[in-house]
């Protein structure tokens, strides 16, 4: 626990101006586990940070589970923007995702309940 979350501040740290100036983006999700899944964005100039959280999971996992992976999420995806950025790194766990109009939550979460993302370039 600790070292998530000496990732996520050290990610704060690095991209300042993100979390600091940046534009609010609510995302949307879609499919079986949508209502399940809070998702924003931040975006400053060319910059981004996307953070993928899950919610209510009393009734979504059995207690004691983890709601990690596709088995849990099967179809759940988050909408993705446009012109959002298409390379991902999870600061968190530095997984690196490829998005085009939607990212898997069951990718997202595979390892860890939490996901944030910090953009690594070219926009979708």
């Amino acid at each position: 626990k600790l070292f998530h979350i000496h990732r996520a501040l050290n990610a704060r740290n690095t991209h300042r101006e993100i979390f600091r100036k940046g534009v609010y983006l609510p995302l949307e999700s879609g499919g079986t586990f949508d209502s399940h899944v809070i998702a924003f964005a931040r975006r400053y100039q060319r910059r981004w940070a996307l953070v993928v959280a899950p919610r209510f999971l009393s009734h979504l996992v059995p207690e004691g589970d983890f709601p990690l992976g596709r088995p849990v999420w099967q179809d759940t995806e988050v909408i993705m923007p446009d012109r959002s950025p298409a390379e991902w790194r999870n600061a968190l766990t530095s997984e690196v995702f490829s998005s085009g109009n939607t990212l898997p939550v069951g990718d997202l979460l595979i390892g860890f309940p939490v996901a944030l993302l910090m953009s690594e370039g070219k926009e979708a």
